[in-house]
């Protein structure tokens, strides 16, 4: 009996500790992946969320400037959504394209010349007469954010991307 717990020199194997080391690193690098993971998706809902922000924008100039339907289009924007809409105002307007922001992200800081949360565009030019900026973020976070910015002549763009301006493309 006094011989089975003895080790053998040849024997091999892992400590405890050894597994737990093991364990514990492995655990740290699938929590670091998955933030990273998580933090992906956020980016990604972020880019759609602003980009699809801005197709609207720009459908609503295009469809005002070809004069579809014979009225005004404009785009309504507030914390959780972004509404294609037809008419002078949202009030009682036709909403056409519903766009609800992702989970976790959200329209913040509206500010248009006159107020409001609407981009309505004039008729054959396609200008606004309430430019202005509104950020599309991750909630909660002030460093992953999408700028909008839709300037007097009804560009809309990513604030620090400005469009390209009429009469300087170089042709062939």
């Amino acid at each position: 009996m006094k011989g089975m717990y003895r080790i053998r020199a040849d024997q091999q194997g892992f400590t405890l500790l050894e597994v737990l080391v093991a364990v514990s690193i492995t655990a740290l690098i699938g929590a670091l992946a998955l933030v990273s993971v998580t933090n992906s998706r956020r980016i990604r809902d972020l880019i759609a969320a602003g980009q699809n922000t801005l197709s609207l924008l720009r459908t609503a100039q295009a469809n005002t400037v070809a004069g579809k339907d014979g009225s005004q289009w404009g785009v309504h924007v507030e914390g959780s959504q972004a509404a294609l809409f037809r008419g002078s105002a949202y009030a009682g307007a036709d909403i056409i394209t519903f766009y609800p922001m992702p989970a976790g992200i959200e329209v913040v800081d509206i500010d248009f010349i006159g107020g409001g949360q609407d981009i309505i565009f004039n008729r054959v030019d396609g200008t606004v007469d309430q430019s202005g900026i509104f950020t599309i973020r991750v909630e909660g976070s002030g460093m992953q954010t999408f700028p909008v910015s839709v300037d007097p002549a009804g560009n809309a763009y990513r604030t620090g991307s400005s469009p390209v301006l009429a009469g300087t493309r170089v042709t062939d």
